[in-house]
């Protein structure tokens, strides 16, 4: 009876003990997470209040407004640095060795507190929660307060929007986002957004302090997913919806260049203009992006604030672009109409082992291929039913005749320096009456 006295008395200490030693454990952890996440930048601050089952932690945290403000294309809008605080609690007790650590909590904007009421309802503008298992990798959940926004100029109503993320200690693995609903109503002018998702992964660790920095628009290898079931807008009596939309794409970063695969489809697009509707089903697109300038894109970012686009250099510009021979292919784009008319198209063009020193060359690296088909009715239909402007037309041999539908090839030839339509007739020479 004495040796299982003692032995609960073991027990009860290393569990109370080993709570107090996780507890330690999480206050290290957290603070590395709060390090890598503000890059050292102190602005935060967390106090704990230590338990052998539960850790309660408050933390504070800024962020600052010309970190925001560097996002805005227009002009600046936040005039003060935002103010956090998150208030949670960690379970950690022995078991939870084995069955995760789970942390959860809310999110509460502590300043501009009668503009986040006005939108949220109240200052708490998230919740979240995350599980963590001992070698640091974690799943988190953010779910924010649906928005609520109403006044004499606009009606803004919202779900809450869900974004997941597995990461670890040093940065993010993946990323889902979701929004059921969105919806905008200001006079007769209406947008509305319906089941929005989109997953990003990762080919390797994006590091915190690289994405919360929110100056910079970082290219990074990763591969995304999205889709949504309808966006529908109407500006007076102008109404277009898009429904059933679905796109991969893929992003891969070489040094100086990067390139990106893109495929997406769309199930519908409904136009209605003047009470007249206009139909669109299965459009379908897959484009790839080749040695695209990694300096091109940066420049584009970093000058594309309002109150810097005037110091863009377009001739400099204009040479990073082309200094890594870019090339642009969009292999194939096709869609039906509501009276099964069809219309498909791909091209190719773009520049091969370019020198950007001597630009007086560039025709020598100059490609252009492509081709474009579409139904016969179409060409009735631009043409207003006039019969002698279509043989025109088909005499010309801009438009090749292929079943029910009109057929143009096109390349461009660097020796005549012309787009040659179909193997027998220039561009040039169709407008101007002479070659180039």
């Amino acid at each position: 009876m004495k040796k299982l006295f003692i032995l609960f008395f073991v027990l009860v200490i290393l569990f109370i003990g080993g709570g107090f030693y996780l507890a330690n454990q999480i206050e290290t952890k957290n603070e590395a997470l709060f390090q890598n996440i503000f890059n050292s930048t102190n602005n935060f601050k967390n106090s704990y209040k230590k338990g052998f089952l539960k850790t309660q932690i408050k933390s504070k945290f800024t962020i600052k407004k010309d970190k925001i403000n560097s996002l805005l294309i227009y002009e600046e809008i936040v005039k003060e640095d935002l103010e956090f605080e998150a208030i949670y609690s960690v379970e950690n007790s022995v078991l939870n060795l084995i069955t995760g650590f789970k942390a959860s909590g809310d999110i509460v904007l502590k300043n501009l507190e009668d503009g986040v009421k006005k939108i949220f309802g109240t200052q708490k503008i998230a919740t979240f929660e995350t599980i963590m298992d001992t070698k640091g990798n974690a799943k988190t959940k953010f779910a924010l307060t649906p928005v609520n926004f109403n006044n004499h100029n606009a009606k803004i109503t919202t779900s809450s929007a869900i974004l997941k993320f597995n990461h670890n200690y040093l940065g993010i693995k993946d990323l889902n986002f979701s929004l059921d609903n969105f919806n905008f109503l200001s006079g007769v002018n209406e947008l509305n957004l319906e089941k929005m998702h989109q997953k990003v992964e990762y080919k390797q660790i994006f590091p915190f302090q690289v994405f919360f920095d929110l100056k910079n628009f970082y290219l990074i290898d990763a591969k995304s997913e999205q889709s949504f079931s309808e966006i529908s807008f109407k500006i007076g009596n102008f109404k277009t919806s898009l429904k059933d939309y679905t796109d991969n794409s893929k992003v891969e970063v070489n040094k100086d260049k990067f390139g990106a695969e893109i495929s997406g489809k769309l199930q519908e697009i409904e136009v209605l203009f003047e009470n007249k509707p206009y139909k669109f089903l299965n459009l379908k697109y897959d484009i790839d992006l080749k040695d695209l300038s990694k300096n091109f894109y940066e420049e584009i970012i970093s000058k594309s604030k309002y109150d810097k686009i005037h110091t863009i250099d377009l001739e400099k510009l204009g040479l990073k672009f082309l200094s890594t021979s870019p090339k642009i292919y969009i292999n194939n784009i096709n869609f039906l109409d509501d009276q099964n008319r069809t219309f498909k198209a791909s091209i190719g063009f773009g520049l091969e082992d370019f020198n950007v020193n001597n630009l007086l060359t560039i025709q020598d690296n100059i490609f252009l291929k492509g081709m474009i088909e579409f139904s016969d009715s179409y060409l009735d239909l631009i043409l207003n039913g006039d019969k002698e402007a279509k043989k025109a037309v088909l005499d010309s041999k801009i438009l090749l005749q292929k079943d029910q539908n009109l057929r143009a090839d096109f390349e461009f030839d660097k020796n005549k320096l012309d787009i040659i339509l179909n193997n027998s007739i220039g561009l040039n020479e169709m407008f101007y009456g002479h070659k180039f």
